[in-house]
């Protein structure tokens, strides 16, 4: 949710910008609640949602204990994103056809 004029799905942030349900953030500025659905310390990514067909390359989601951000790959992978068998993270799964681990949320 943070970042030089990023965008997340609770508003943008960055110095001074807005950020989360209501709230603000930057320098000197209140947090609020953040985004629906996001993870803390993950930035704009959503939790991962097996059949979600929204899921296009460059998607960011989060996925597992503790959290990992996963960017689902560019065409002609992005297609596999949204289905179970490609979720990222699991155990003896074929996900890492379909994502890109980024590694663990800060």
């Amino acid at each position: 949710m943070s970042g030089a004029g990023g965008t997340g799905a609770g508003g943008t942030s960055g110095a001074g910008g807005t950020s989360g349900a209501g709230g603000t953030s930057g320098a000197g500025g209140t947090s609020g609640a953040g985004g629906a659905g996001e993870v803390p310390g993950c930035g704009n990514a959503q939790p991962w949602r097996g059949g979600d067909t929204s899921y296009k390359g460059g998607t960011l989601v989060t996925n597992g204990t503790p959290a990992r951000k996963y960017e689902c790959k560019p065409y002609p992978f992005e297609g596999w994103c949204r289905f179970a068998a490609y979720e990222p993270g699991k155990a003896d799964a074929p996900w890492m056809d379909a994502w890109t681990d980024l590694g663990p949320c800060p």
